[in-house]
């Protein structure tokens, strides 16, 4: 069973994260903040123009599969309908049981927040399996599988929860897929404790 999140909220425009206690607001580092040294070195290279639309196209991407996995049917358009098809034939191969699909949370004591895009557990397989699912032509296993190790510790940090796998879900635009699993989720996760503290360092140097 899932933890039930209460107190944060989203903000899309400005992909912030803030927590309500009591009646302190705090805002919280994103996962994807935290290792955005590592994703600059991966993508840093590429146009901003491209970039900026890759990240629409992958945000309309995300947001017809969540569809499909709650009503098993979303509207395509000229640009996407190749990544769909590739997440529907996905999932005629594996039959995944969809326990969440964009689950936002944050961690309990590192206090750093973040939505994984599916929990899943497979016909074959034992425990949780958190999976990311990525719609860019590049797939950079490194850096997928410490974001994928950031939600993990996130989810770990909750009562009663242990992911037991992680795979990053490379969709294509032809209508096929790469469904690649994380080989050292340990490694992974002391990458993003790194990432953490490093990030941190940053914070306070600016604040001084």
């Amino acid at each position: 069973m899932l933890p039930e999140i209460t107190g944060l909220k989203f903000y899309p425009q400005t992909h912030q994260y803030i927590l309500q206690q009591g009646s302190v607001s705090l805002q919280l580092p994103s996962v994807t903040q935290i290792i955005q040294l590592i994703s600059n070195e991966c993508y840093g290279q590429i146009d901003p123009v491209t970039l900026h639309k890759a990240a629409d196209r992958g945000t309309r991407v995300h947001e017809a599969i969540e569809l499909i996995d709650q009503c098993g049917w979303a509207p395509t358009e000229e640009d996407t309908a190749g990544y769909i098809e590739a997440y529907k034939h996905w999932g005629r191969d594996y039959e995944p049981e969809i326990l969440a699909t964009e689950w936002r949370g944050y961690h309990r004591t590192m206090l750093y927040a973040g939505t994984g895009d599916k929990i899943i557990r497979l016909y074959d397989q034992k425990g949780l399996i958190i999976v990311d699912v990525k719609t860019s032509s590049i797939y950079h296993p490194l850096l997928v599988d410490i974001q994928l190790a950031g939600y993990t510790l996130m989810l770990e940090s909750w009562p009663d929860i242990k992911i037991a796998e992680a795979y990053g879900l490379q969709l294509k635009p032809d209508g096929t897929y790469r469904f690649y699993q994380t080989q050292d989720l340990s490694r992974a996760k002391s990458y993003f404790m790194m990432c953490y503290a490093l990030h941190n360092a940053v914070q306070k140097s600016k604040e001084a």
